[in-house]
C-alpha cells in the first residue's frame, strides 16, 4: 500500500502487491505473556489454576497475523483505537 496503511484480509486468500509488504507487529512483553497463557479468566482465578497456566508449553506466536481476543461471557475488555485515540469498553461475547 502505498498510504502506509495497515490493514488485514480476513477470509480470503490474499497475495501481496509488488508495493506492499507483510508487517511483523511486536507487542510488549507483558502481552505477549498473557496471549500465550491462553486462560479463560472467568474460570481460572484461582492460584492453582494460574500456576498450571504457566507451566504450560506456551506457543510461539506468528507476529504476522491479526492479534484477536474473545471476550467471555459477562466479561469486559477495553479496546484502544489508535486512529481516533479513543478508548471504548466491549462486553462480550
Amino acid at each position: 500500500i502505498k498510504t502506509g496503511k495497515v490493514r488485514s484480509v480476513i477470509g480470503q486468500t490474499y497475495m501481496l502487491e509488488p508495493n506492499e509488504e507483510l508487517w511483523k507487529k511486536e507487542l510488549p512483553t507483558t502481552v505477549e505473556e498473557l496471549l500465550a497463557k491462553d486462560v479463560d479468566p472467568s474460570h481460572d482465578r484461582t492460584a492453582e489454576a494460574n500456576a498450571a497456566a504457566n507451566k504450560r508449553k506456551s506457543r510461539i506466536r506468528d507476529k504476522t497475523r491479526v492479534v484477536s481476543y474473545r471476550v467471555p461471557h459477562n466479561a469486559a475488555v477495553q479496546v484502544y483505537d489508535y486512529k481516533v485515540k479513543k478508548a471504548r469498553v466491549c462486553f462480550g461475547p
